[in-house]
């Protein structure tokens, strides 16, 4: 930045900074050096933009200070996301007075990323946090308005889904679950129309997280329940790339693995579709151990493999084939013995 004279430029050396903060943050998204590197940026524009002619900069410094801090893996992460919400909520009160072009977008943004703060929150009454959650994600609809069905609309809605999810399932009330079918519907349709296959693939796991709620809590018919909680996560699968989606990969076929083995009652003839499903995470959990280059993940992957293989053995021992079940124990204990 020694090529602008802030002093004389500071339009063009703002821009500038926080375009770097930008860059930094991708490249963050692999490495903690370079996100704390973004924050640095982000907070010297906060700094250099007090007057009210830069209210929009300042917005997008806080916007981008929020997301950092809410992405960061070093330090504690409850403190981080406390900065996180300091930074997002001055945001939202900044775009209450503001008249700048998208204000109100950008105060969906703040609202969303709240949400998804007392979402991951640990500290503190769950209920409560959930609440909250909710409190912000409806806020950040009202606030896009007419911009609802946009992209930005639409993940809003497809965050809203778990957080009514969970409060369904620890407040008993079977009326969220109707509540975030709706919205996940509407954010689906959405996406299909504009694009974006990671956003389908999360929005499509959020249904199927639905319906095994309302299996848990007995809502509506089981068979129905476990089959539309299957397809759904059948078509997260159908959407996902395995070379670029390794990790959604394994989670998602744990998933569909998970819901055969634990409703295997409801439907017949499934443990073969239940060994596929592990058999699946399997060999996309291998990929991520292979390219961890941290001891204590590494060894969590192990600990995940160890787990997916003695289900699919399980599950191809009740589906009659005893040689496939032996085979893959006796991988995974070669495995085993390998890494240690």
């Amino acid at each position: 930045m020694q090529c602008i004279d802030h002093e004389q430029d500071n339009d063009i050396y703002l821009i500038a900074l926080n375009g770097l903060g930008n860059i930094y943050a991708i490249n963050g998204e692999a490495q903690n050096e370079y996100l704390q590197r973004s924050i640095d940026c982000y907070q010297e524009v906060l700094n250099a933009c007090i007057e009210s002619k830069f209210v929009k900069t300042r917005v997008q410094a806080l916007l981008n200070l929020g997301a950092s801090f809410i992405a960061l893996p070093a330090g504690n992460h409850e403190n981080n996301l406390c900065k996180a919400q300091n930074y997002l909520e001055e945001a939202i009160s900044l775009c209450d007075s503001a008249d700048y072009p998208n204000a109100k977008e950008d105060q969906g943004k703040a609202f969303s990323n709240l949400a998804g703060i007392f979402l991951d929150l640990k500290n503190g009454n769950r209920t409560s946090n959930l609440n909250r959650a909710l409190f912000y994600g409806r806020s950040a609809l009202k606030a896009i308005g007419s911009d609802s069905s946009s992209r930005n609309g639409a993940q809003i809605r497809s965050n809203l889904g778990p957080i009514l999810t969970e409060l369904a399932l620890l407040e008993k009330n079977p009326e969220y679950l109707v509540e975030a079918n709706q919205y996940l519907q509407e954010a689906i349709k959405t996406q299909v129309d504009l694009g974006g296959i990671g956003s389908r693939i999360k929005t499509f796991t959020n249904l199927s997280g639905v319906y095994r709620a309302q299996l848990l809590m007995h809502f509506g018919d089981p068979k129905e329940n476990l089959e539309n909680a299957i397809n759904f996560l059948v078509e997260a699968l159908n959407q996902i790339n395995p070379d670029v989606y390794v990790i959604e990969l394994a989670t998602t076929a744990r998933n569909l693995g998970d819901l055969y083995f634990e409703w295997s009652n409801l439907l017949p003839n499934i443990w073969e579709k239940a060994s596929a499903a592990y058999m699946l995470a399997i060999d996309a959990r291998e990929k991520v151990y292979k390219t961890e280059g941290v001891l204590g993940a590494r060894q969590i992957e192990l600990k995940e493999i160890a787990s997916l293989t003695r289900k699919g053995a399980y599950c191809l021992a009740k589906a009659n084939q005893l040689d496939k079940a032996v085979e893959i124990l006796e991988l995974g204990r070669a495995r085993g013995l390998a890494s240690a």
